[in-house]
């Protein structure tokens, strides 16, 4: 855009379209223009700086590939293992299955990124039957109508579902899973 202005001035100089005196005062209002338009711009440019290192740093609270839902790090599977597998794969990545703070919060996120509707979770009765807690030693809340039914006595990992909100299931069921960041 400035090379334009500065061809046009140029061009009614040699065609004799200006006076000296004309080309003088329209070159000082071209700089005057550049300088103002560099201060827009370098104040345009601390903004952007701004405001890309409060994004980064929220993300930052969160490991890659987890994702900061709610104050919470989760990370959704592509694969499916058992429970088990699923938790174990879940503390490779410093985390462990999840225990949302919000099963809800963690439902509408699950189902934004996925169209899958079981995902396994960190709440399980295995060890003493009936007790059900989250991993993190809370109590669980938000079960299903009817739930934890414990299924023809099998049933002892929990998951996230459409039909129920929270679900005990047979642990050795291949699904999804979430994991939570414990860092």
């Amino acid at each position: 855009m400035m090379t334009l202005v500065i061809q046009t001035v140029v061009m009614l100089v040699l065609s004799g379209g200006m006076a000296r005196g004309d080309v003088q005062t329209d070159v000082e209002n071209l700089r005057s223009a550049v300088v103002v338009n560099q201060l827009i711009m370098q104040q345009q440019s601390q903004v952007i700086q701004t405001l890309l290192n409060k994004f980064l740093d929220q993300e930052s609270d969160c490991p890659y590939p987890y994702k900061m839902v709610m104050g919470e790090c989760f990370y959704v599977s592509e694969v499916e293992r058992v429970w088990e597998e699923a938790r174990t794969f879940c503390q490779g990545m410093r985390g462990d299955l999840a225990s949302p703070n919000s099963v809800y919060v963690l439902l509408a996120y699950v189902h934004d990124v996925s169209d899958e509707y079981a995902f396994w979770l960190g709440a399980t009765d295995q060890q003493a039957e009936g007790v059900w807690q989250w991993l993190d030693g809370r109590p669980i809340t938000d079960w299903g109508r009817g739930q934890p039914d414990n299924a023809n006595g099998e049933e002892h990992c929990i998951h996230l579902g459409n039909k129920y909100v929270l679900n005990d299931n047979e642990c050795t069921k291949l699904r999804r899973f979430v994991c939570e960041y414990v860092g």
